[in-house]
């Protein structure tokens, strides 16, 4: 049987969450967003840099391993004033979906968040990514439609919740 842990990552962990970004961006975004907009917000997110500022910021990202494999991540910010989470990044590489990994993620993520006595997660989606159907199946409902820039391009996405018990 295989192992999927999920860990904490550190600053030597940045590299790492890059490369799985790149190849998990180009697999999943072309036909949603532009390859120029892909480029875009892979810099402005991915490099090095951005991660270290992030994680300086108070995110916290947790790594998926199948093994000693890095296969997916995420992060979310710190908690808000009104007890809710936000997950602000969560990618699983394609050939490891739908295996209910991206879920264990979730529940991983809303485990910690109701230990702080947090009361709800949210996360954004492009309107256009197959990715909501997901997010529906455990438990987010939209909240509201933005549409955000970004550099010279736009963000078209859902703003979903999901209210712990």
């Amino acid at each position: 049987m295989t192992a999927y842990t999920l860990r904490p990552a550190t600053l030597t962990d940045l590299s790492t969450i890059g490369m799985l970004a790149h190849d998990i961006w180009w697999k999943t975004y072309p036909g949603i967003i532009s390859e120029a907009q892909i480029h875009y917000m892979l810099d402005a997110m991915y490099s090095e840099k951005a991660l270290q500022v992030q994680l300086e910021n108070g995110y916290t990202f947790l790594l998926l391993y199948e093994g000693a494999k890095p296969i997916g991540f995420v992060a979310y910010a710190p908690m808000r004033p009104d007890q809710t989470v936000r997950i602000e990044k969560i990618y699983l590489h394609p050939a490891y979906q739908g295996k209910r990994l991206g879920r264990k993620m979730i529940d991983e993520v809303a485990t910690l968040t109701q230990r702080q006595g947090g009361k709800a997660l949210e996360l954004n989606v492009n309107r256009s990514n197959p990715a909501k159907g997901f997010y529906e199946r455990c438990g987010f409902v939209i909240t509201q439609e933005v549409d955000l820039p970004i550099g010279e391009f736009w963000m078209n996405d859902y703003i979903m919740r999901k209210e712990l018990a």
